[in-house]
């Protein structure tokens, strides 16, 4: 008898099939990026692969290809101006060493390198970040950039990992769902941080909550009246937490959970999630008149779960002293866990703080410049002038109608889980799939801002 293949592995084999890219482009980003990293391993860098590049969900919709490098250089001394810029003499060492065939482009603006090379009219495109890793375990920072001539923390290589630990978790059904999801953005807004972010805080709110019932369930022994003992590293792994979603998570459900609270704000386990507002035309918004010209990104995120025992002192302690809003756990979970007298808390880890802030206000301003660029000339001309009013309203009505359509096109795949509409019934995930990207190639960007044109 033929074993059927569960429904999460079905759904993950159809987006493996119809979302990809070209073999020999595959074959030459291995290539490049073995003799990249062994050219700066042998200058004691770290080539660490970031986002997509780190995921294994890089895709091809323009001919150019995006990959996000950190170098990273280790210290455990305090980060000085120098201890960079003698970073940057080792980077321009390892330069040295590479094949003329890379472009290389260093932007000192912004402090990134862009490394460029083609392969059958396919860009591939390494943006290179140097970071410093302080190895000092007292601080809850550990990445650093050196950026506007400032040493600044960024936690670009913190969600890299801890969206690829909960991807492992959930057995690739993450990485999958937000592919779908760049397929209906296409390139619109290269930047895919901030996914990483929100789907982590709703995946792990989601996770906490199903883990938590299970152990109340599981572990109460009704003979003693006792919760029973558990192993909690074993239970934390890796390993044994995706053989546990496999048992007890259903992958459209908890779709829907991320996908139906994706920009909310209020979560069970801390006060509320934060967004840091941009405006998109900062340097010339004088006279900006609609309150949806701001792109939201997030600063906090969950970065994982952890389980404690209450019976245990060393494990209670840990759990208490590290209660924030900010870095740490939730005092929501403790205090609930407490008070209806249960012996194990489950609660995420938030962080707090900025992410690849480089490579955000790349995105940023490149987007910006698409959207003042699409003004008709009459007004382009108004703008420069000292009447920018009718010329700020119309360029704010451009962004607010991108803004709404890019939201739009971020939770449009819910109907194909969710269990309140038929289309989650379809039981070929194929044709779910072809469904899917045949019906977003023909809807118009007008048809996507119905509805969220608020």
């Amino acid at each position: 008898m033929i074993k059927k293949i569960p429904e999460w592995k079905q759904f993950n084999l159809a987006v493996q099939k119809h979302i990809t890219i070209e073999s020999g482009v595959k074959k030459q980003i291995k290539l490049s990026t073995e003799k990249l990293k062994a050219t700066f391993s042998k200058h004691g860098i770290h080539f660490k692969k970031l986002g997509e590049f780190n995921f294994g969900s890089v895709t091809d919709y323009d001919q150019e290809i995006n990959l996000d490098v950190a170098l990273i250089r280790y210290c455990n001394k305090n980060l000085k101006k120098e201890t960079f810029l003698d970073f940057y003499k080792e980077i321009d060492r390892a330069f040295s060493d590479l094949q003329t065939n890379f472009k290389i482009t260093k932007v000192t603006s912004n402090e990134y390198i862009k490394i460029s090379i083609s392969v059958d009219k396919t860009n591939i495109n390494y943006y290179l970040q140097p970071i410093i890793k302080n190895e000092n375990k007292d601080k809850n920072d550990k990445y650093f950039i050196f950026r506007n001539n400032q040493i600044q923390a960024d936690l670009v290589v913190e969600v890299s990992e801890a969206f690829k630990f909960a991807n492992r978790i959930a057995n690739d059904n993450l990485k999958s769902l937000k592919k779908i999801i760049k397929f209906v953005l296409k390139d619109d807004f290269e930047f895919y941080y901030h996914l990483d972010m929100l789907f982590l805080r709703w995946f792990y709110e989601f996770m906490a909550k199903k883990i938590k019932k299970y152990l109340d369930q599981t572990t109460w022994n009704k003979k003693t009246q006792e919760f029973r003992n558990i192993d909690l590293k074993k239970i934390m792994s890796s390993t044994y937490l995706k053989k546990w979603y496999r048992k007890n998570v259903n992958f459209k459900e908890l779709f829907t959970y991320i996908l139906e609270r994706l920009f909310q704000v209020n979560t069970y386990y801390f006060n509320n999630f934060n967004f840091k507002e941009d405006e998109l035309f900062d340097s010339i918004s004088r006279y900006s008149v609609f309150t949806n010209s701001f792109f939201s990104m997030p600063v906090d995120f969950f970065s994982a779960i952890k389980i404690f025992d209450l019976n245990n002192y060393d494990s209670q302690y840990e759990l208490q002293s590290g209660l924030s809003e900010e870095n740490g756990y939730s005092k929501v979970a403790f205090d609930a866990s407490r008070n209806l007298e249960k012996r194990y808390v489950v609660t995420p880890i938030i962080r707090t703080g900025v992410t690849n802030i480089v490579g955000y206000q790349k995105a940023l301003t490149k987007k910006s410049r698409e959207l003042y660029e699409k003004l008709p000339n009459d007004l382009l001309k108004e703008i420069r002038s000292l009447k920018q009013r009718e010329a700020m309203e119309a360029l704010n009505q451009i962004a607010h109608d991108w803004l709404s359509v890019y939201k739009a096109k971020i939770v449009y795949v819910k109907p194909y889980f969710d269990a309140k509409y038929p289309l989650h019934k379809i039981e070929n995930f194929e044709d779910l799939l072809i469904t899917l990207m045949q019906t977003v190639d023909e809807i118009s960007e007008e048809q996507f801002l119905v509805g969220f044109d608020n």
